[in-house]
């Protein structure tokens, strides 16, 4: 049962809003529906869903169907959103939870957002870092659309009551790069959504290697790919498994000797392969936060990442993992190697197994996103 135990007048009424997909525990892969169940534990929610109408939405699959790409960065759908809800709440003494920048503060209430990355940065990535946003999922939107949000939403960022990250990486982006006041950034991180009741490492066999990622291209895949034809070479490597999980399509149709590919896996089957597997790799060349990491982690097993935005925050490198550090097929074939080997890093894993799950849960989220609004 809900007990009200705060004193600010804000939080009498809090709305969370969010575009909930039909299966509303599909929403951003599980984020949504993990945040609003831990945070409904403190708070006495009202849940607002900006799903757009039947026939938007029969609009959008019909055009995803057809793979034709929005190309305006969803800033007429936010705007839109924006007008219906400010006439609505207009007057309203509350408090706002969303995870896009569509309802600023004003004195009858108080608006937070909830981010993995910055439109901003985006645009950073544009102007400065042509390779990583040619692989961003971003690469196919034009520069004014790009421009166009990340000045509305930084007009957002100064005109509301806090920002929370999931990565430190953005916290710190935000404040150093783009100069928001550290007292309105807040670094809470994300949580896992697999059950950590499934753990078990009895079907381990010390050779298996683990990646998942849909954009198989972005997570680094195909890198991914070609030190394990190389692993297979190095003695002591040629009966290494790889087990791919996520992209729609075989990326290696011709297939490869202990290569198996899974496709795109439902949370119970992704924990029958953490528990199955011994190693997770997965080096990203862009990667907003990684909740995969903490999922990998938290099964107890150590990490292959890139050493860029999160990932060196997930990964101790050469304790609880490794961090690649340039783009080398040859470089990851020896560090899977090691890895694979390395007794004392698995151990070290497994050790932090409470403390993964207490670290990374929705509900260590929530409470400090709660915290963090009552006493503002």
């Amino acid at each position: 049962m809900f007990i009200n135990n705060h004193n600010n007048i804000f939080m009498d009424k809090f709305y969370f809003l969010v575009e909930w997909q039909k299966n509303k525990e599909a929403t951003w892969s599980g984020t949504c529906w993990g945040l609003y169940n831990a945070l409904n534990k403190h708070l006495n929610i009202t849940d607002y869903n900006l799903c757009d109408s039947e026939l938007n939405v029969f609009f959008h699959k019909c055009m995803r169907k057809l793979k034709i790409e929005k190309n305006d960065m969803n800033l007429p759908s936010i705007i839109r959103q924006k007008h219906k809800l400010t006439k609505k709440l207009e007057q309203k003494e509350c408090t706002i939870f969303q995870f896009a920048e569509i309802l600023p503060d004003t004195p009858y209430r108080k608006t937070y957002i909830y981010q993995d990355l910055s439109v901003d940065y985006i645009k950073y990535m544009y102007n400065n870092l042509p390779s990583t946003f040619a692989v961003s999922a971003f690469q196919n939107q034009p520069y004014y659309a790009i421009e166009k949000r990340a000045l509305f939403q930084n007009e957002y960022y100064k005109n509301c009551s806090g920002i929370f990250t999931m990565g430190q990486w953005l916290a710190h982006d935000l404040i150093e790069r783009c100069g928001l006041p550290s007292n309105k950034v807040h670094h809470v991180g994300g949580g896992i959504n697999l059950d950590k009741n499934l753990i078990s490492y009895e079907a381990k066999q010390g050779n298996k290697i683990l990646f998942v990622g849909r954009d198989f291209k972005r997570k680094g895949g195909q890198i991914v790919l070609e030190a394990f034809n190389i692993l297979k070479q190095i003695g002591g490597g040629k009966n290494c498994q790889l087990y791919v999980a996520g992209p729609s399509s075989d990326p290696m149709p011709q297939g490869m000797d202990g290569y198996h590919y899974m496709g795109d896996c439902d949370h119970k089957t992704l924990s029958n392969l953490f528990n199955l597997c011994d190693i997770f790799v997965m080096p990203s060349y862009f990667e907003a936060y990684g909740l995969v990491f903490i999922e990998a982690l938290t099964y107890g097993l150590p990490c292959i990442g890139r050493n860029a935005y999160e990932m060196p925050y997930f990964i101790e490198n050469g304790k609880t993992g490794f961090l690649l550090e340039k783009d080398s097929p040859d470089d990851l074939a020896h560090l899977m190697y090691r890895l694979l080997k390395d007794e004392t890093i698995k151990a070290n894993v497994r050790a932090n197994k409470e403390w993964y799950i207490k670290e990374y849960s929705w509900d260590a989220v929530a409470n400090r996103i709660t915290k963090i609004i009552d006493r503002e």
